[in-house]
């Protein structure tokens, strides 16, 4: 499910790769720039067998649609041949099968653990996943994952988890590991290191960027328009949010677009926002203690609304009793966060006494940043560039 590169030793001279449909016969992947259309399915237990000739090629990545349901691909096994005596491929003596998705591992099969592959998910954050596999043996509370990272305070994070057979399962058997960035992260690098007993046993480094880069690369039908459209529209917000926010301001998250695709001027950009004026919120019988709302977008998406005193707050309908604000105790805040990317305009009903605030989004504060030539040209554009990739994400949500 996503990309996937890895080395092929060099006593082998073929690598057989086992593919299906994860819910449907109908899907597509692509192997060293190759695409095959794969007419089997695995919930069927039928699988396409692609051989690829490693006599000269030491290296494989695998490329299939990620995240949309029915349409992704499934690696069911890769095989690595290596000639027999006489020279040809001896299958059932000669060869090892490295990982499998379906349901659980033969015992007598040849022991391993292995990162398999990345995805990224739209939520309030960015989640990455990482995808391990194993053999049973390992799942005994010394498998270990490390995901490190250098933060936008330039500090290197790291984290290491044990892995073990209950740890998180997916849909295709994989044990997922996750984090969750935001938007200035997505050029930054995450490397994932899977270890045994401390001894280093696979490594794979992976960004937000490499996932939209694969989307907008495989333009060939594999993905619609409107999919393509959103990833671009993700790159440009994390480029114009890195600039915003000071953090790798030198490697850019949509440097890897063509110069046409590249949000770079204000005015040009504020002009592909559909109907701005959508978004503006209004409020009635407003309270004296009311201070106003911000836009949360460094650390997760969402929203606070600022009051001179405490106060409760309905927001949809919870009670919310407003918490002193740390940099200013004089002040108190009713903070609404976990926005994921397709809930950037859904408005959100608040009420404190008499005072009601209706038509109130994430993408209201933006709005009005975006039109007010007073504010900084960094802070603008990060505005627009996020109205532009929630409007695409709708987009591509309507079209699937």
């Amino acid at each position: 499910d996503g990309s996937l590169t890895f080395a092929v030793p060099n006593d082998v001279t073929s690598v057989v790769i086992a593919v299906s449909g994860r819910l449907t016969k109908k899907t597509r992947i692509t192997i060293n720039g190759v695409s095959y259309n794969i007419d089997t399915m695995s919930g069927n237990s039928v699988y396409t067998d692609i051989t690829v000739d490693t006599t000269t090629t030491k290296e494989i990545t695998l490329t299939s649609t990620t995240g949309y349901g029915d349409r992704r691909a499934m690696v069911d096994s890769i095989t690595f041949v290596v000639p027999g005596g006489s020279g040809e491929p001896t299958y059932e003596e000669q060869t090892t099968t490295y990982y499998t998705t379906m349901d659980g591992h033969d015992a007598e099969e040849t022991p391993f653990a292995l990162l398999v592959g990345s995805h990224v998910e739209l939520g309030d954050v960015l989640d990455m996943h990482f995808y391990v596999d194993a053999t049973d043996n390992y799942f005994d509370g010394n498998l270990t994952i490390t995901l490190s990272y250098v933060s936008l305070q330039g500090e290197k994070f790291e984290n290491a988890v044990v892995v073990n057979s209950g740890y998180s399962i997916s849909a295709n058997a994989y044990r997922v590991l996750s984090i969750g960035l935001p938007a200035a992260y997505m050029a930054t690098s995450v490397t994932a290191t899977l270890s045994y007993n401390g001894e280093k046993m696979d490594t794979v480094t992976y960004s937000i960027r490499s996932y939209a880069s694969t989307i907008i690369a495989n333009a060939n039908g594999l993905y619609t328009d409107e999919q393509i459209s959103a990833a671009k529209a993700m790159l440009n917000y994390g480029a114009w949010a890195q600039n915003y926010f000071g953090y790798n301001t030198d490697d850019l998250a949509n440097n890897v677009l063509d110069a046409g695709d590249q949000l770079t001027d204000t005015a040009a950009a504020l002009s592909q926002v559909e109907n701005i004026a959508q978004y503006k919120a209004t409020i009635t019988n407003k309270l004296d203690s009311f201070i106003g709302y911000t836009l949360l977008l460094k650390d997760v998406t969402g929203l606070r609304l600022y009051f001179s005193e405490q106060v409760t707050v309905m927001v949809d309908g919870v009670a919310k009793v407003a918490e002193v604000d740390s940099q200013n105790n004089s002040r108190y805040y009713v903070e609404i966060e976990g926005v994921n990317a397709d809930e950037l305009d859904t408005t959100i009903e608040i009420t404190c006494g008499e005072m009601e605030i209706s038509n109130l989004s994430v993408l209201s504060p933006a709005a009005i940043v975006a039109q007010n030539t007073g504010k900084s040209e960094n802070f603008r554009n990060a505005m627009i560039a996020l109205i532009l990739y929630a409007q695409s994400v709708n987009d591509m949500l309507t079209e699937g």
